[in-house]
């Protein structure tokens, strides 16, 4: 008889939620850890150094405090024989890049602007990523997460 008078609470427990009618009364959220808010770069500074995508099979970008940007698939290939170069600047926190016309051994993305933003990650690694690039090749390079070599 006491199995017969549970079930029947527990058939009207799960009635009564599925219509909405039994609410609890009390709920444990228990406490929460915040979503981190990525920090973006401003500054040519803060990303100087030689960085490796880690989904680019290979490729490394060294950024110059002068706002030069040499693209290489070898480290060593960085002072010798650049794949691309570029300059970067900043505009708040939008990376500008532009292709040095003639330079590198890369097929040329053209001389058109391209606009990342770069999320300084807590690990010391940074995350380019695409606002606006018209260049697959420069994009799929770029648009990643790179650690620093150097």
């Amino acid at each position: 008889m006491k199995g017969d008078h549970r079930e029947e609470a527990r058939s009207r427990l799960s009635v009564g939620l599925a219509i909405g009618r039994l609410r609890p009364t009390h709920t444990h959220s228990g406490p929460t850890t915040p979503t981190p808010v990525p920090v973006l770069a401003t500054s040519a500074e803060e990303i100087v150094g030689t960085w490796r995508g880690e989904w680019s099979n290979g490729m490394y970008q060294r950024i110059n405090e002068d706002g030069s940007w040499i693209v290489a698939f070898k480290l060593k290939d960085l002072e010798t024989s650049p794949g691309a170069l570029l300059t970067c600047r900043f505009e708040g926190s939008n990376l500008l890049l532009t292709e040095v016309d003639g330079v590198g051994d890369f097929p040329s993305c053209g001389t058109d602007t391209a606009t990342y933003q770069v999320q300084l990650l807590e690990d010391g690694r940074i995350k380019f990523l695409a606002r606006q690039d018209d260049c697959e090749k420069r994009r799929i390079a770029t648009a990643q997460v790179h650690k620093r070599v150097e």
